[in-house]
């Protein structure tokens, strides 16, 4: 019997991560390869979603790549990386949506 080298374990690794995670090894994804070449587990994130100020809403849609989550607002929540980025980066654009509001504003 032959051994397999580092690249072919790591290749069969991810195999078997990718059943265990169908979609989650594309472009973006939070699957990563360790020095040892094995397959290291998503990352994850520890956040805090505070609530509306209207009180409009109890609950935040997150949606990356197809993947869908639903997170209740003021809990401490443990998320996927790339939803806690798609968090911030709506936040920051709404942020950014404001302030060009306002400026356009003051400009009459």
């Amino acid at each position: 019997m032959s051994k397999k080298s580092v690249e072919q374990q790591a290749q069969e690794e991810l195999r078997e991560v990718e059943r265990q995670f169908p979609g989650d090894t594309g472009e973006g994804s939070s699957l990563t390869m360790n020095e040892r070449g094995s397959v290291a587990a998503p990352k994850k994130e520890t956040m805090f979603i505070p609530l509306d100020p209207n009180g409009t809403s109890d609950s935040v849609y997150l949606c990356v790549n197809g993947k869908n989550m639903v997170v209740r607002r003021g809990e401490t929540v443990t998320i996927p990386a790339e939803f806690a980025e798609a968090y911030r980066n709506a936040q920051a654009q709404q942020a950014a949506a404001l302030r060009a509001q306002q400026a356009a504003l003051s400009k009459d």
